[in-house]
């Protein structure tokens, strides 16, 4: 009894050894996942950079950023700041593919999702209060970090109207049948057959435009893996979204390939139709000479995808005008609208502003938050929710994932709005003491009861994932 308060100089030893390897633990989870260096090269910033910003250069170590941890990153900011960053889990999609998703410490409705293909890394940290950070590789082992302003970025444009077949009842029955359009002998593969199978395809365009590096004007071959990392970064951000709203749909992507020689027209709707359309029903509709992109939708068949995604150069060269995506909307759930499961995406619009899962909702059912009254939806409580008068005295203006910057979140923070937090409009969710929905404004219960419908357009043949 005397010896028990007593140490030994083994046990010392023993006890130095476990705190120098906590010590190391906590470094891991630090500054060593990183360290400064430089880059004689100029960025290819986005439109979306904060204009005359600095940009910080570094060396992620990116095996460890792969590995079972580190549970928490100080992730260093352009102004020579950090902030940290907790992890909230990781995914390994497809062959070869990990995504690191995590929250800012101390800021509940932040995002930061970072992604990996074969070394090459992408990400975004977004605030609560509308901070974005971008990580972007621009050399082999070399990453950049800048600053974006969310401002920028585009409204995206209103939803198309669907063609109801003709005879299509109150509930969206299919007189012909319609759906599945495979010849139903694909078997069900490693895909869940709950999840929305998504295929993306990319103009060589948005390609050049996806590498920061200096060369943006051909879609070299870290050009092609930076778009692949962008896209698997997007439907990483998009499942956090449905997650964080408390729904329960789940996007796949079964398929990701470049659309050859396609050139895009000049507005974001025109593509969107030479998309959805083939041969001469494209042709009549667009009045073109020749149809565009119907070998995609063969590839759409061959993988199984309930769901067709494009992504094209950025908003900003737009000739008809800048807009961060265009997709049709489901007013009612129904089996036919299979045929307008496409959606049209700006490179510079995937990540960051979710405008990726934006168009998405477009296709379940969600729309934005200033609805038509005199349009009465067949799918109630499909509206965004935008909240520029929190309870809480001081707290910014925010909005949903569907709802757009509009007059009211100008007024009432001026040029930046409402910020966008990675959440469908949902009463039972709050942010701040603040619901974030109504009765009218609950898109997590629209694309729930959407989600089956949606996963059936297609038979799951299997994910091929890149």
């Amino acid at each position: 009894m005397g010896n028990s308060n007593k140490i030994s100089g083994g046990t010392r030893i023993t006890m130095a050894v476990l705190l120098l390897m906590a010590a190391g633990c906590s470094s891991q989870s630090g500054k060593d996942l990183w360290q400064h260096t430089t880059w004689p090269g100029k960025p290819n910033l986005p439109a979306q950079a904060v204009q005359g910003g600095p940009v910080l250069y570094v060396k992620f170590d990116l095996s460890q950023l792969r590995s079972t941890g580190p549970k928490r990153i100080e992730f260093p900011l352009p102004n020579g700041s950090s902030i940290v960053i907790v992890k909230t889990k990781d995914e390994r999609p497809g062959k070869g593919g990990f995504v690191w998703h995590g929250k800012v410490e101390g800021d509940a409705t932040s995002i930061a999702t970072f992604s990996i293909i074969d070394d090459v890394l992408t990400g975004d940290v977004v605030t609560s209060d509308a901070k974005m950070y971008r990580i972007a590789q621009v050399d082999v082992d070399v990453q950049a970090i800048f600053e974006l302003d969310p401002s920028k970025f585009p409204a995206e444009a209103q939803p198309v109207e669907a063609e109801e077949p003709v005879g299509a009842t109150e509930d969206g029955e299919d007189p012909t049948g319609g759906g599945d359009m495979t010849d139903g002998g694909d078997p069900e593969l490693s895909c869940q057959v709950d999840e929305i199978e998504l295929m993306v395809v990319y103009t060589e365009a948005a390609c050049a435009a996806a590498f920061v590096g200096n060369n943006q004007s051909t879609c070299s071959p870290l050009a092609r893996v930076a778009i692949r990392d962008s896209i698997q970064q997007a439907v990483g951000e998009t499942n956090t979204i449905f997650e964080n709203s408390q729904t329960t749909p789940r996007v796949a992507l079964v398929h990701v390939a470049s659309t050859g020689d396609y050139s895009e027209a000049s507005d974001l709707e025109k593509d969107l139709t030479r998309l959805k359309y083939r041969g001469d029903e494209e042709t009549n509709k667009t009045n073109d000479d020749v149809a565009y992109l119907d070998d995609l939708h063969d590839l759409r068949d061959q993988f199984g995808a309930d769901v067709v995604s494009l992504i094209t150069k950025p908003s900003d060269e737009y000739v008809g005008g800048a807009a961060c995506g265009r997709a049709t909307l489901m007013r009612v759930e129904a089996t036919w609208f299979e045929k307008d499961a496409f959606t049209v995406v700006p490179q510079d619009c995937i990540v960051a502003s979710f405008s990726f899962g934006h168009e998405l909702g477009h296709l379940m059912g969600a729309n934005h938050e200033g609805v038509d009254s005199s349009q009465l939806p067949r799918i109630p409580g499909n509206r965004g929710y935008a909240k520029t008068n929190s309870l809480v005295p001081g707290l910014a203006p925010w909005r949903t994932v569907m709802a757009e910057n509009n007059a009211s979140c100008l007024e009432a923070k001026p040029v930046v709005g409402c910020a966008r937090v990675p959440f469908l409009s949902n009463p039972t969710v709050t942010k701040h003491w603040d619901p974030m929905g109504t009765a009218k404004a609950n898109n997590s219960q629209v694309v729930k009861s959407t989600a089956d419908t949606v996963a059936a357009f297609r038979s799951s043949i299997g994910c091929d994932s890149m």
